[in-house]
């Protein structure tokens, strides 16, 4: 899915002026030591017809496809087991291309885990080589996108991101344009300690 994301940024930059996408990792960490594992990747419509696809025109590379009056949807999901997750790592995006987020997991004790993933910025950022009137456009098209990672448990005990007011939820966020652009406001990793048990 992220191949699918540096794919798009490069189409976006043929046509500037595009309404952009937005993309939301959710790991879900449950009591029987399952984690799910959901992306959404969000097109505005118009940003499809410029790609010469529709919802159903594989774009979404297998995903499911949710369609709205304004957006198109892909939705890929999976489940592993904690053990899975200690021993190999737990991976969203596309792990096949090598352009996956791959977050290590470690047991604290029997009810607590320490979940740390890092967060890669583009390693060239796409802003047209020093353009300023494309690097305006370009950030103009990602206007009011966000990358959204959430960790959900039984109880975060520490993060560097946002906890719910519940405590079962912490939520790392950044404007999409920040991170196609490596900006210095990304930060380097999404530390968590939670409970899920």
């Amino acid at each position: 899915m992220l191949s699918l994301l540096k794919r798009t940024a490069l189409i976006l930059l043929i046509v500037p002026l595009a309404a952009c996408f937005g993309v939301e990792l959710d790991f879900e960490f449950h009591e029987d030591e399952t984690i799910e594992v959901t992306t959404f990747m969000s097109f505005n419509k118009d940003t499809f017809e410029m790609m010469g696809a529709s919802a159903d025109g594989g774009v979404c590379d297998g995903a499911e496809t949710m369609e709205s009056e304004t957006e198109i949807t892909c939705v890929s999901s999976g489940k592993l087991t904690l053990s899975e997750a200690i021993a190999n790592g737990l991976t969203a995006g596309d792990e096949n291309s090598g352009q996956g987020m791959k977050a290590t997991v470690r047991r604290i004790n029997d009810t607590v885990i320490a979940v740390s993933m890092p967060i890669e910025v583009a390693d060239n950022p796409a802003t047209g080589d020093g353009d300023a009137e494309m690097e305006a456009a370009f950030k103009e098209s990602f206007a009011g996108q966000d990358f959204k990672i959430w960790v959900t448990g039984v109880k975060i005990l520490a993060s560097n991101g946002t906890i719910t007011e519940d405590e079962r939820s912490t939520l790392m966020s950044f404007p999409m344009v920040d991170l196609i652009t490596a900006a210095d406001t990304v930060p380097t990793s999404f530390e968590v300690v939670l409970q899920y048990r």
